[in-house]
């Protein structure tokens, strides 16, 4: 059996096994590369009536042998079989595909002579190590969010610390055995990593925690499209989630490393490791926040074309409210509206043309003869004056409705992007935008001192070195001691509070509905004023040409009179035929009149009963006018991926000052000091990029 040397596999290469190269088919022979290590296949398990898909590597450098399980995958040949598996892990015994993979351990051993070190595996893949974990103690298993094993193959009173469950945080199996009550069926060590971004079409790299096509590994989610502003790439691999010691290469999730003695070969690995632990990482960081300020500064440039598209949503849905497109264009002067007054005023003018033959008639020397024996006038053109006065009144109110819905429009609509308040005159954009300038400060600020840090790491570990030297040659030969060179100086540094996105990422959310209600609290009353206004008109106008139908109706007064004179007189006039023909046309011109009056009460109606339904609706238009929805989320992605390098960074920093603190000299006090506020400043920076990343 080949020698195990010391710088054994990692749990980055165990996880990147287990959740990545497990779901790519690699054959026997085949090679795999991790971190410059190469590992071969020697062994593969495919298609095994369980459902059981594993193979055997090998580290090539350390000789050690690990079993990767595979995880769920329903398009193999017995794929249906890890669906059911996956379900007997809940509800009932030790499934057959767990046992056939303790048995595979078992078998591979046997067969090919070797000692198998390591498990690895994600989801049933990491069921499957954990269990062969439990049957074989001295194995260590590694696995990325792992399916449950069966309570009964558990022993509630055993640790198993040959277990590590590596969890991202946004893993939707994790987030539902914890809600289930049933992680503790995960056993061992549950450490989470802050991998992924939320979402659903993230489901699955969430949960395998790598991205594929096909067989191809894919290393970045990407953000945005080519050449629009926010264009990036967040990695998505999780083993570059799992943060080590820079001095012991010990992972530090919920434990300290083994504390070590501070001299000039830990400072110069420190000094060393800050570049790849730290540094690289906040800089990643600072670059997608770059790309979310990009997205915010194009929203901004974009606040024209956002509230006209707000504003031609308002007025389509207006335009919407009554039927028969009564309001169409209803914010020009020249609306649907004014249209229609123009043609009441025609049938109202036609209905008095025929009234002022039926005059002539009434006013013919036959009767005149009439209203001498009836002591009564039959003039009836006087009834159309007021109706044509309440036509100019009814224009007047609609010019007056006009004028608001376009002050609605141009004014109204353009305060909902204020969503409520008065600082900021786009709300989410200027607040978004003040707040990744402030972080941006901030960031900066961080990074620079961490830079330094290190050149202070790195020349307090030269002069370390170089003193001892110093010192050796004066006790030798006699002489002074000195430094070589200055010295970085400390600089403590304060960031700045940002009073900014106190509500998180649901602040959209808080402005839209804020809007919403304001705009319809201050509108609403005004439209039903309006509206109420040109009803009373269209009732008044209605009111009157009814008052003149019913002058002229043919079975009123006039038509007896008229039926009695021509009665009396037949011999020597025919009037009656003559009075009637023009009764009834006037009266069909003021029926179509009439007609279209209550047509244009019961569209109006329908404007004042179904406006509050319109601001509803307006909900989606403004959200987007507010911020473009996938934009609002990439800024929100891009955030998450930078907190999570931040609280890398910060767990990484925290250690360094853990073996710090029991140190005395004061060189290393001072560095502690340096060590401590950078802490606490990434702590600050955690909480102000989450404000960005959470909700």
């Amino acid at each position: 059996m080949d020698q195990i040397t010391m710088n054994r596999t990692s749990d980055r290469e165990l996880v990147q096994m287990g959740g990545l190269h497990a779901y790519l088919e690699h054959e026997e022979g085949s090679s795999i590369t991790i971190e410059n290590r190469d590992f071969e296949v020697i062994h593969t398990e495919y298609n095994h009536p369980t459902g059981l898909d594993a193979l055997t590597v090998q580290n090539l450098e350390t000789g050690e042998y690990t079993v990767v399980f595979v995880g769920t995958d329903v398009e193999s040949k017995y794929g249906m079989q890890d669906v059911k598996t996956n379900v007997q892990l809940l509800t009932g015994p030790t499934p057959a595909q767990l046992e056939a993979g303790v048995a595979y351990v078992e078998s591979v051993q046997v067969e090919l002579g070797i000692e198998v070190e390591s498990l690895a595996g994600n989801s049933l893949g990491g069921s499957l190590a954990n269990a062969a974990a439990v049957a074989f103690p001295h194995m260590r298993a590694v696995t990325l969010n792992p399916a449950p094993l069966p309570a009964g193959l558990l022993d509630p009173d055993t640790e198993y610390e040959n277990m590590t469950n590596y969890l991202t945080e946004n893993d939707i199996l994790t987030t539902a055995l914890r809600a289930g009550r049933i992680a503790h069926q995960v056993p061992g060590k549950h450490v989470e990593i802050y991998q992924g971004v939320p979402g659903l079409a993230q489901l699955v790299p969430n949960h395998t925690g790598y991205i594929k096509d096909g067989n191809r590994h894919v290393p970045t989610l990407t953000i945005g499209e080519y050449g629009q502003p926010g264009y990036g790439h967040i990695y998505m691999d999780a083993d570059r989630h799992i943060v080590t010691s820079i001095w012991t290469g010990q992972p530090l999730y919920g434990q300290r490393s083994e504390r070590i003695q501070i001299d000039y070969e830990q400072l110069s690995l420190l000094g060393a490791g800050l570049e790849p632990a730290v540094i690289d990482r906040l800089t990643l960081a600072q670059t997608y926040l770059t790309h979310a300020m990009d997205i915010v500064e194009h929203q901004r440039t974009q606040k024209h074309r956002r509230v006209n598209e707000l504003r031609e949503a308002f007025l389509d849905m207006f335009e919407q409210l009554a039927d028969r497109q009564l309001l169409f264009n209803i914010h020009l002067p020249h609306n649907e509206l004014k249209k229609i007054i123009q043609r009441l005023h025609t049938l109202l003018d036609q209905a008095e043309a025929q009234c002022a033959s039926l005059d002539i008639l009434l006013n013919s020397p036959p009767m005149e003869l009439v209203e001498s024996l009836f002591n009564t006038s039959v003039d009836v053109a006087s009834l159309f004056a007021p109706v044509r006065n309440y036509l100019y009144e009814l224009e007047e109110k609609v010019d007056e409705l006009s004028s608001y819905v376009n002050e609605l429009i141009m004014d109204k609509v353009e305060d909902l992007l204020k969503g409520g308040q008065k600082v900021f005159l786009d709300v989410v954009v200027d607040e978004l935008a003040a707040h990744h300038e402030l972080v941006g400060r901030n960031q900066e600020q961080v990074l620079t001192q961490v830079k330094e840090f290190r050149s202070q790491v790195s020349q307090t570990a030269s002069e370390f070195e170089y003193v001892d030297h110093q010192i050796t040659d004066a006790v030798r030969q006699g002489g002074t001691v000195g430094l070589s060179g200055p010295v970085q100086s400390t600089n403590i540094v304060t960031l700045e509070e940002s009073p900014y996105m106190l509500y998180f990422m649901k602040f959209k959310e808080l402005h839209r509905n804020m809007a919403i209600e304001g705009f319809r609290l201050s509108t609403y009353p005004i439209v039903v004023t309006l509206v109420g206004a040109i009803d009373f008109v269209l009732g008044s106008i209605k009111l009157g040409a009814e008052a003149i139908q019913l002058a002229i109706r043919e079975d009123s007064r006039l038509g007896r009179k008229v039926q009695l004179a021509d009665t009396a007189l037949r011999t020597f006039f025919n009037y009656e035929s003559q009075v009637i023909a023009a009764v009834n046309r006037a009266r069909e011109q003021l029926d179509d009149f009439i007609d279209t009056v209550q047509g244009l009460r019961n569209g109006l109606s329908m404007l004042q009963d179904n406006y509050p339904t319109l601001v509803n609706k307006l909900r989606p238009y403004v959200d987007s006018a507010l911020f473009r929805q996938e934009d609002y989320q990439n800024v929100y992605f891009y955030n998450h991926a930078a907190r999570s390098l931040i609280r890398e960074s910060e767990v990484v920093f925290d250690d360094v000052y853990y073996h710090f603190q029991m140190n005395r000299a004061k060189s290393i006090r001072m560095l502690r000091e340096v060590s401590n506020n950078v802490v606490g400043n990434l702590q600050v920076l955690d909480e102000q990029v989450k404000r960005c990343s959470t909700g």
